[in-house]
């Protein structure tokens, strides 16, 4: 702008008519400079203003965004301990051995843990051992009563005794431990036979029970299920 009003002012001068003093000029040309100088300097307040609002916007919207972030964070704190509240009682919940517990799967027998093997448990209820899946288990404070040994007297039966079992889905060993049990107890009741019930599947509990009854003095004979007692899912012990 300022080279603008030189330049106009060199015009003027170049073209003036030689009436005209050389005084007025120079006037004239103060006069366009101090106009256009105050020009530039309103012009230069205005950009001035115009960067200092652009700062405050800039700080407001970096404040806004920080108090977003903590807010948001804030906010996950909440979520995170929330949800650690809501899992302790399920931590708390963690079934090891030597734990009291009710087994679901017989309508809520007391009894304990024996060992725990993956998804399954071994729970001693009363004078049995068997397995149960640790999702029928319910700890409890109270601990489960002593095994009461019964002294049978003449042909007095065993409460807890049975004349049939069933050990579909369990593993081999756990099968020996279960049907030696029921054994046991059948022997003591003085029941005449035994049926366990194993399913067909690959016939190889099948052919562990039947070798082990096969052993056992007890037992007088093994067969199989007939048709109405299982057939080939079922093996019969008669005991003496």
């Amino acid at each position: 702008a300022r080279a603008e009003v030189e330049r106009a002012i060199a015009a003027v001068r170049a073209e003036a008519s030689a009436a005209a003093s050389s005084e007025a000029m120079e006037q004239a040309a103060r006069a366009a400079r101090r106009a256009i100088e105050e020009a530039a300097a309103a012009q230069g307040v205005a950009v001035e203003l115009v960067e200092e609002k652009a700062r405050r916007d800039a700080a407001r919207s970096a404040a806004k965004a920080k108090m977003q972030q903590l807010t948001s964070t804030s906010d996950e704190i909440v979520e995170a301990a929330t949800a650690f509240a809501q899992r302790k009682p399920k931590l708390a919940s963690v079934l090891s051995e030597g734990d009291a517990v009710l087994v679901g799967s017989l309508g809520g027998k007391p009894g304990r843990i024996v060992s725990m093997r993956g998804k399954e448990a071994r729970v001693a209820v009363g004078s049995l051992t068997l397995s149960v899946p640790v999702s029928s288990l319910t700890r409890t404070a109270a601990p489960p009563p002593p095994a009461v040994k019964i002294s049978l007297m003449g042909d007095q039966p065993e409460l807890d005794a049975k004349n049939e079992i069933d050990v579909r889905g369990m593993r081999v060993d756990e099968a020996d431990d279960f049907v030696l049990t029921a054994l046991d107890a059948a022997i003591a009741a003085d029941l005449h036979q035994l049926r366990i019930i194993h399913g067909k599947g690959t016939g190889a509990l099948r052919a562990r029970i039947t070798e082990m009854l096969r052993k056992d003095t007890r037992v007088a004979g093994v067969r199989m299920g007939a048709w109405n007692e299982g057939g080939a899912g079922a093996t019969v012990a008669e005991l003496r």
